[in-house]
């Protein structure tokens, strides 16, 4: 295969720096996502995970740096144009609607997505997408009604109704039990099978080194390490800024 051959990234994402102020949370970071692959981004409270997705998604002013999303640059465009590239996300909190219910929170999403694409959208996608998500059975129940984990569900479903390239997840089983945790480890492979690119941030090393392809490491709004799972959380550096004292002891 030739280097034209050699299909370009999904994401691409250079010198990208967010400062609050004088606070750099994140300052010169550098990473690019190939399409159809589970990345993750660990690194401490503080060291500017979901402030790099806010950028991604333009909720986030950038001070500086350069995004492309399949070649084309978005580094301007408002927080709606992203969507209509083909990029979701969830957020750390759960921001469903408890006076609608399920089947109505995941419509929602459909508002998100172009006229162009929502016209290419079969009427039954919320029908298919809340089979995929596995939350049929409770599509005319309140958000209220439902488990932690349940409804983190409802919020991946509202996500991908439209059908993205690029899914943001933002501490998806934060507060979770075990058993919870595995169920989205589950589904977040399942929809890589069927070929969506997805960009964690978790807390939860275990999953990360479980569901992930790929993990980059953050520290103090800068990049400190990148790679397979297993090497990143056995680089130093990363254990000295993430696990702190716990790596000075192991």
């Amino acid at each position: 295969m030739t280097s034209s051959d050699t299909p370009s990234p999904l994401l691409e994402l250079t010198d990208i720096a967010v400062h609050f102020g004088g606070v750099k949370a994140v300052d010169g970071v550098t990473i690019s996502l190939d399409e159809g692959l589970i990345y993750g981004i660990m690194g401490s409270n503080g060291s500017g995970k979901s402030t790099l997705l806010g950028a991604v998604t333009r909720l986030n002013p950038l001070t500086r740096g350069e995004m492309k999303f399949d070649g084309t640059q978005f580094t301007k465009v408002r927080p709606h144009q992203v969507a209509h590239l083909g990029v979701a996300r969830t957020f750390q909190t759960v921001r469903l609607i408890d006076d609608r219910t399920v089947r109505d929170n995941v419509l929602l999403g459909l508002d998100t997505v172009s006229r162009r694409r929502r016209r290419e959208l079969p009427d039954s996608a919320v029908d298919e997408v809340m089979e995929r998500v596995g939350i049929t059975a409770i599509q005319r129940v309140r958000p209220s009604e439902l488990s932690y984990g349940m409804q983190r569900r409802v919020e991946i479903a509202r996500a991908i109704v439209g059908k993205p390239r690029l899914l943001l997840l933002d501490e998806p089983t934060a507060g979770m039990n075990t058993a919870e945790r595995d169920e989205v480890s589950e589904l977040m492979r399942a929809l890589q099978s069927e070929g969506l690119t997805q960009l964690l941030v978790e807390h939860d090393v275990a999953m990360m080194v479980d569901v992930c392809d790929y993990l980059f490491g953050m520290n103090q709004g800068e990049l400190i390490a990148q790679g397979k799972p297993a090497a990143v959380v056995a680089d130093k550096a990363v254990r000295e800024s993430y696990l702190g004292k716990q790596a000075g002891d192991a």
